[in-house]
């Protein structure tokens, strides 16, 4: 192992020979060129070589806030428990260190396995893992499966004064009231109206609105290639929480990308532990209908103040 090199590699891996450590169902992007200069210095990217031979590769991002958040790592299987991984996630953690930040943070999911990667953060000190998210993939089009008495809920929630309109043509008004709600949302992964807006994809995103007020957002998003349209963020205003509303909007959401993308389009919904009302909800009455469901867990670790040596 005293011949294996780390490197900070330039973002936007495009050399074939690293694809030999990809799991292209995991991350394809990892290996095509980052275009927007904002996405590509929030990445680190650290590569194990000996000699010319890729071995090993860590990617984090550094998010919102106060730290790096781990997205992959992966090390050639037979140099594996031999300490390369621990090398790699070592060295993620000092470049958070030296960007200031004072946490680093990585999710896994119950579909996955992922008993070696939770030995790996255990080992080098992480917290256990905490549930913090659930998700739930089915088509877009099922929407009326729901049964009989789902359109009427809907429509209940509409004589309230619920409508939707695309995100993407909001007023300034709009977005100031947006930012006052974005306040709001509680718990570490709150998922902000800012936070997304550039991932977001106009046809599949919409404003929530209480008699032509702006009250929420829906914000979906679509990965070329990824095989689904994931909703990273959905939020109303306090007075409309436990009202439906934020409900009915889903049902607008998948109506609308049957239409864009086709019924048999694939939508991932996401629900934090923040909010369990909106969890229960998927997992009572989206699950009978899912392609496949998962569990997300985060584990995370304080990194030291002050820069890396």
């Amino acid at each position: 192992m005293s011949d294996v090199t780390l490197t900070q590699m330039p973002t936007g891996l495009v050399a074939p020979e690293w694809e030999v450590l990809a799991d292209e169902a995991v991350q394809p992007a990892l290996f095509r060129p980052i275009d927007d200069p904002f996405e590509a210095r929030r990445h680190v990217i650290v590569g194990a070589m000996e000699g010319d031979t890729p071995l090993g590769l860590a990617v984090a991002r550094q998010m919102g806030g106060n730290s790096l958040r781990l997205d992959w790592i992966a090390v050639e299987e037979s140099r594996r428990r031999q300490g390369l991984g621990r090398r790699l996630l070592r060295r993620c953690e000092r470049l958070g260190q030296k960007r200031g930040l004072g946490w680093i943070h990585a999710t896994y999911s119950s579909r996955d396995d992922r008993e070696a990667f939770a030995g790996l953060l255990a080992n080098a000190g992480w917290s256990a893992p905490e549930l913090v998210e659930y998700r739930n993939a089915g088509y877009s089009g099922d929407m009326d499966r729901l049964g009989p008495g789902w359109r009427a809920f809907v429509a209940r929630v509409e004589r309230q004064g619920f409508t939707v309109t695309p995100l993407a043509e909001i007023s300034d008004e709009d977005r100031r009231r947006a930012l006052e709600i974005e306040t709001e949302q509680v718990g570490p992964r709150a998922a902000g109206y800012s936070r997304y807006l550039r991932q977001m994809d106009p046809a599949i995103s919409l404003a929530i609105r209480e008699h032509g007020v702006f009250q929420g957002w829906v914000i979906g998003v679509s990965h070329p290639g990824a095989g689904y349209h994931r909703y990273i963020s959905g939020f109303v205003a306090g007075h409309l929480q436990r009202s439906g509303w934020l409900i009915a909007a889903l049902d607008k959401v998948m109506r609308l990308q049957a239409e864009v993308y086709g019924p048999k389009s694939v939508a991932l919904q996401e629900a934090s532990v923040e909010y369990p009302e909106m969890m229960a909800f998927m997992k009572r009455r989206l699950t009978p209908y899912a392609l496949w469901t998962e569990d997300v867990f985060l584990c995370d670790k304080r990194l030291p103040p002050g820069p890396a040596g």
